[in-house]
């Protein structure tokens, strides 16, 4: 049985990454998305963390790359990966005060419990899930919120590869270092150094997962050497770099399959090749 991961509509590339549907056990794998939410539509065991979740929808909320390890039974669970934008913008929920791993509250996050209601009315299949989840998601659109000084910050960054500072960062968004940092502060609850920092780490790591060659040697390296990027992974992630090439610890190994937003499979290596490729596009191409 396959794994299938669908990417959205392209208007909905500013906030959403991929969907997924889960219909294998998977024991004790790890995750790193800064946002992932998890419609849980038949009862499905999951645990989180070590610890068992029963709520309809969880959300593990965050600025930077999370270590998350789950393990599922396989079945009607439905994910959602998102940016770090889709909360606040999108989904309306304030990241500064509402982080880590969060239930889905029908009072507090209604945008949410639209897109759960929208899932459960939808065919129990993968088509229907993956319809409803393009449909739901393109109806909050035109509520979204601009994204503000802080979203040209991450705007910013991707397009110079992760490598200014804060100081560097407002002078090219012609603001002052207190503007910047009030800005961050209110819309995540983090300093823009800590959000770069993350953002950055986010980008390298992105890299050398689709690389064949050694991400220190790219002439986009964002660090200054080789050991401050391992350190800062794993202050971040809390795994070394040969954790993080471990297949079985990641998911890796298990039969993906990787699906265009018209619902067509990228079969061939050329093609799932492409299909990556444009994921990487749609990463570098919007603040999030």
């Amino acid at each position: 049985m396959q794994i299938p991961i669908r990417m959205p509509d392209e208007r909905l590339a500013a906030y959403v990454d991929v969907y997924g549907h889960w219909p294998v056990p998977m024991e004790n794998i790890s995750t790193f998305s800064p946002g992932l939410i998890a419609f849980n539509l038949s009862g499905v065991h999951l645990e989180v963390n070590g610890e068992v979740r029963t709520e309809p929808v969880i959300m593990g909320i965050s600025t930077e790359p999370t270590h998350i390890r789950y393990t599922i039974d396989g079945g009607d669970l439905v994910s959602l990966r998102v940016r770090s934008s889709a909360f606040d913008l999108l989904f309306d929920i304030d990241p500064s005060v509402q982080s880590g791993l969060v239930a889905m509250d029908p009072v507090r996050h209604p945008r949410l419990l639209q897109i759960y209601d929208a899932l459960k009315a939808a065919p129990s299949n993968v088509e229907g899930w993956f319809g409803a989840l393009d449909r739901a998601l393109l109806d909050l659109l035109p509520l979204a919120k601009p994204s503000g000084l802080v979203g040209r910050m991450i705007e910013t960054s991707i397009e110079t590869e992760g490598t200014l500072g804060v100081s560097e960062m407002a002078d090219r968004l012609g603001c002052t270092v207190r503007t910047l940092e009030r800005a961050c502060k209110k819309r995540f609850g983090r300093s823009p150094k800590r959000l770069l920092r993350g953002h950055r780490l986010s980008l390298t790591m992105q890299r050398e997962a689709l690389a064949n060659e050694r991400v220190e040697l790219m002439p986009d390296f964002a660090y200054a050497d080789l050991p401050h990027y391992l350190n800062e992974m794993r202050k971040m992630t809390g795994l070394n770099r040969k954790q993080m090439s471990d297949a079985k610890l990641l998911g890796n190994d298990f039969p993906y399959v990787y699906v265009w937003p018209d619902g067509s499979v990228a079969e061939t290596p050329e093609d799932q090749d492409r299909w990556h490729a444009e994921m990487g596009r749609r990463y570098r191409t919007n603040p999030g």
